[in-house]
């Protein structure tokens, strides 16, 4: 169709269309000019201006719970209002993420993936080649620098021997020791002061247990609810990097004494309760939402993530708690948390990467980052984010300073069923079947083995 544009709104219109890279050129047909006593006094361009029909994109997400389906849908349509050329069809995934794995795994190999994928770890499947790599989008756009991101966003959506990036982190995340106020008050602690160590932890945990004959009426902590993990009790050790990527097959390091102190720290914790098995039943009570065992005074103390801050003013405005650093080891420890954090990858078989590129660089640019991040009690991704006075207010700062001494999880083809076997070797200590060292002896064993194997090292 052919409509009539003064040369100013040519210009806009050609200024427009380049910059979004996704309108058709628009070719001028015919110059009009209007003359009075050899004077030009009005001029226009007759262009023909192609058709574009939108592209619809497919995403898959997790958000079905209304806690993030609805901030998400607020994203889209901004989205929608500023690029209705590229329509977002989002599809939300249930299940747990083994589950999605397979799904994304299995529409992958029948050739029929989404656009856009919502995982943990793109670099995992770059390096299995079920996500395409997107440095030459990043190179055309201009919007990657390593130095702008945490350390989640680096070793989980990057290759780090080959610069390859597989995704953008949306949100970024670690964890610290919440402790209620108000029960160490009773207990005649000090409310101020929680646990730095890992003596310290125990000593102080015995303190705020009760117990009603047989029966414990409150934990002072419990060693595997929330965000606790092995990982991050390593790490609380001084035990990372527990993966040496400097060498040829990377060698794990599952066994160190950093290791042992870390394991035993969960095995004593434990024990000191009357066991994994007295612990397990005990949780067998606990309760979602405004029951959570943290609310009600089950527990005193526990290791959980950022988002929890959203979760007490939503569920428990009036509790009197705190946020510290996770206790570390008493002879060699280090603060450290992990960090983690969702984001996008473009799958590979996707029938529009370049449109699933721009709604993945829109999504994660620092505007809408903030806002997703603000909604959700989440740390920034990006450096320059998190250092907005929004997540330097009351217990957030503690997050977004953690941030400092954040580790990952071990990212890889392989990382992921490597580390069952430490999930096996934490299981053997704690149920007494191993001793600490036997068991992460066997773990590092089998880690390896799996390492190997797929270097192709016998």
């Amino acid at each position: 169709m052919s409509r009539q544009m003064t040369r100013r709104q040519v210009l806009r219109y050609s200024a427009v269309a380049g910059s979004a890279g996704l309108l058709a050129a628009c070719q001028p047909a015919v110059v009009e000019k209007v003359v009075e006593k050899e004077k030009i006094v009005k001029e226009t361009v007759v262009v023909e201006v192609a058709k574009v029909e939108p592209v619809t994109i497919q995403v898959w997400s997790r958000y079905l719970n209304p806690v993030t389906a609805e901030p998400f849908a607020v994203l889209k349509e901004r989205w929608a209002s500023v690029n209705p050329l590229i329509v977002i069809e989002e599809s939300p995934m249930a299940g747990s993420q083994d589950e999605q794995r397979q799904k994304i795994a299995a529409a992958v190999a029948a050739g029929n993936p989404p656009d856009l994928w919502n995982n943990t770890s793109p670099k995992t499947w770059g390096l299995r080649g079920m996500v395409i790599p997107l440095n030459a989008f990043a190179d055309a756009k201009g919007n990657w620098d390593p130095a702008a991101w945490y350390n989640a966003m680096i070793d989980h959506y990057t290759d780090h021997t080959t610069g390859t990036l597989y995704g953008f982190q949306q949100e970024s995340d670690d964890r610290g020791l919440y402790w209620r106020k108000d029960l160490f008050a009773e207990a005649g602690l000090d409310p101020e002061k929680p646990p730095t160590t890992f003596s310290e932890h125990r000593e102080i945990a015995r303190k705020l247990t009760v117990k009603s004959g047989d029966f414990y009426e409150r934990l002072g902590f419990h060693p595997l609810y929330g965000q606790a993990w092995i990982w991050g009790y390593i790490g609380q050790a001084g035990g990372y990097p527990i993966l040496d990527w400097s060498v040829t097959p990377p060698q794990w390091r599952m066994n160190t004494p950093q290791a042992v102190t870390a394991l035993q720290h969960m095995v004593d914790f434990s024990n000191d309760y009357g066991g994994l098995a007295v612990v397990q039943t005990f949780q067998e009570g606990f309760q979602a939402g405004a029951d959570q065992p943290f609310f009600t005074g089950q527990l005193a103390m526990m290791i959980n993530g950022s988002w929890m801050l959203s979760q007490i003013e939503r569920y428990a405005p009036d509790t009197e708690y705190g946020v510290s650093f996770e206790p570390i080891a008493d002879e060699g420890g280090t603060k450290a948390t992990l960090s983690g954090g969702w984001g996008w990858a473009i799958p590979l078989g996707s029938l529009h990467p370049p449109e699933a590129y721009e709604f993945m660089s829109w999504v994660t640019d620092s505007e809408q980052m903030k806002f997703w991040c603000e909604t959700l009690t989440y740390v920034p991704s990006r450096r320059s984010v998190a250092a907005d006075p929004v997540f330097r207010k009351g217990n957030m700062a503690f997050f977004s300073d953690a941030m400092a001494w954040s580790i990952t999880w071990p990212s890889g083809p392989w990382t992921r069923a490597a580390g069952y076997t430490l999930g096996n070797a934490q299981d053997d200590a704690m149920l007494g079947n191993k001793t600490v060292q036997e068991a992460l002896d066997m773990a590092q064993k089998d880690a390896q083995d799996i390492v190997n194997e797929y270097y192709g090292v016998k």
